[in-house]
């Protein structure tokens, strides 16, 4: 359970970056 919950953040902590990167403009 633990290991999917980190699995799951580390995909939304990605997720996250993306958009971040794309608003920056850096994309």
């Amino acid at each position: 359970m633990a290991t999917q919950n980190l699995n799951d953040y580390q995909f939304d902590v990605a997720e996250l970056f993306e958009e971040v990167m794309k608003i920056g403009g850096f994309d």
